[in-house]
Parts: C-alpha cells; sequence; structure tokens
C-alpha cells in the first residue's frame, strides 16, 4: 500500500467546521469541565492533539475538543484536513480513535455501525449477555400477560434506565415505543 501524503496543520476558526451528528462518543459533565479547564490553561497541547476534519469541514475526531474550545472561549483550532481518505477509512478512524476513554453513545453506535466492524474495530462493547438465550421464540404459546427480564452491568442498567425513561414515563410503554407498537387501550 501507498504511503499517503503527511497532512499540515492549520489554525481554523471553529465556526468554518462543524461537529459529527454521528458520533459515538459522549462525555460527562465532569470530565468536559476539566476538558475545558485544560484548555483554557493550555489551548496549544490542542496542537499536540488536532481536530480532524473531512472535506466538507465535519469533525471526525475532536468533537469534545471541538466543544470544550468552544466553552472555552477560543476562537480557533488547529486542524487537519483528512481529504485523501476515503469516507469509510474515516468512519473506521473516528472509532478507532476514539476507544481508549469516555463512553459511547450505545444508540448511535446500534444504528449506524455493523456489529462485525465494531469488534474489528475493537470496541469494547457492554457486554448485554443476549447470546445464551437467543431462542426462537413461539409466539403461540404466548400467554395474554408476559415478564420480560434482562441483565445488565451497572454502568448499562443506568444507561438503559435513562434511555428507557427518555422515551416513556414507564418501562411498558418504553418498551412498545422501541418495538414501535401502538398500544390499545
Amino acid at each position: 500500500m501507498a504511503k499517503k501524503k503527511l497532512i499540515q496543520t492549520e489554525w481554523v476558526k471553529l465556526s468554518d467546521i462543524k461537529p459529527d451528528p454521528l458520533n459515538p462518543r459522549t462525555i460527562s459533565k465532569p470530565d468536559f469541565k476539566r476538558l475545558v479547564a485544560s484548555i483554557k490553561k493550555n489551548p496549544d497541547f490542542l496542537l499536540l492533539r488536532e481536530i480532524i476534519v473531512d472535506k466538507s469541514g465535519r469533525i471526525k475526531a475532536g468533537n469534545q475538543r471541538y466543544e470544550a474550545a468552544k466553552k472555552a472561549g477560543l476562537k480557533e483550532v488547529p486542524v487537519k484536513r483528512a481529504e485523501q481518505f476515503s469516507e469509510e477509512e474515516l468512519k473506521e478512524f473516528m472509532i478507532r480513535d476514539n476507544t481508549h476513554s469516555g463512553d459511547w453513545d450505545i444508540e448511535i453506535l446500534a444504528n449506524n455501525f455493523e456489529l462485525d466492524e465494531l469488534r474489528d474495530w475493537d470496541v469494547k462493547l457492554p457486554d448485554l449477555n443476549l447470546t445464551h438465550s437467543n431462542k426462537p421464540i413461539d409466539v403461540d404459546g404466548f400467554a395474554d400477560a408476559m415478564t420480560i427480564t434482562m441483565k445488565f452491568d451497572s454502568k448499562t442498567y443506568e444507561l438503559v434506565k435513562t434511555k428507557l425513561h427518555e422515551l416513556a414515563e414507564n418501562p411498558e410503554e418504553a418498551l412498545l415505543k422501541l418495538l414501535l407498537i401502538d398500544a390499545v387501550s
């Protein structure tokens, strides 16, 4: 494989680049506050970890640094334009660049990435423990009511609980919404 050309770093106005809405990485409020404080104290350290953008100026690496730089009051940030990379290469890079810290937005990962791709890219996903009990469902054997039990580690449980609460007031309604079922009164 031929080597790609080195990419020069340039100072770019924050208004000239935009976050990627499909960025699956999240950051906690305390970690974000620490990132903002770090950027305020040493803004030139961003030269050691530039923001990477695609041809259209969409951020592929550094979405959290971008948001923190805005919050810190910066007008410009160091950027590398990864114009010689394909969309597929940049999609993989966006994931691989984020495997070392932070949390994943499971919904964005589930809706925009293939599970096999994520595994190939060494993404550590929460163990939903689904492989042990996935069996064909005998719908003829269903009763008028059912109980669904799922086991999660504490971190995943909190994420699931939060997401279900965002969908509806109770778990039953949230499940119906997830299954795209209109409840009949």
